[in-house]
């Protein structure tokens, strides 16, 4: 199973790409460019993959008040977006909250030695590979307890 993160921006997400063949894993798109790729990887896609976004609407009471960054409510809105797109398209999917992302990709000496890419990324690529990883192991324990619920015997039904 792949993974490709998504860090949802109004101009454009980042994009940390585990499924490509391509050299450059890591990628911004406008949500229009983003969409094409989510369709034809969707349309053209041999191998499972699924989609991790970061999704601030998750957090509940996400009142900012007046420490407020400009774009809260347009990042919540893209984020919606990509997330009823995905639904709509039946494009498997993994939704986490907000955790400190774009903090970590500050750090690029840190980035290059976790991811060992090396080629040139902004902080919101970055990002995307730090949501990437985390969504991965959501879906991995999400799936633990899936197969461990499946695998036990209801009681009274013992032969």
């Amino acid at each position: 199973m792949k993974f490709i993160g998504i860090d949802p921006g109004i101009n454009a997400s980042g994009v940390w790409d585990e499924d490509t063949l391509l050299t450059e894993k890591a990628y911004s798109l406008p949500l229009w460019g983003l969409f094409d790729m989510l369709r034809l990887k969707r349309e053209t896609k041999i191998e499972p993959f699924t989609i991790v976004v970061e999704n601030s609407n998750l957090v509940k009471g996400n009142w900012h008040g007046k420490s407020a960054r400009g774009n809260v409510g347009k990042n919540k809105g893209i984020s919606q977006t990509i997330v009823a797109f995905l639904e709509a398209h039946n494009i498997p999917f993994v939704e986490i909250k907000p955790n400190g992302y774009s903090v970590m990709a500050k750090n690029k000496n840190l980035f290059v030695l976790e991811s060992q890419y090396q080629s040139s990324t902004n902080e919101h690529e970055r990002a995307a590979f730090y949501i990437c990883q985390a969504g991965k192991k959501q879906w991995v324990l999400s799936h633990k307890v899936r197969s461990n619920q499946v695998n036990k015997k209801a009681p009274g039904l013992e032969a």
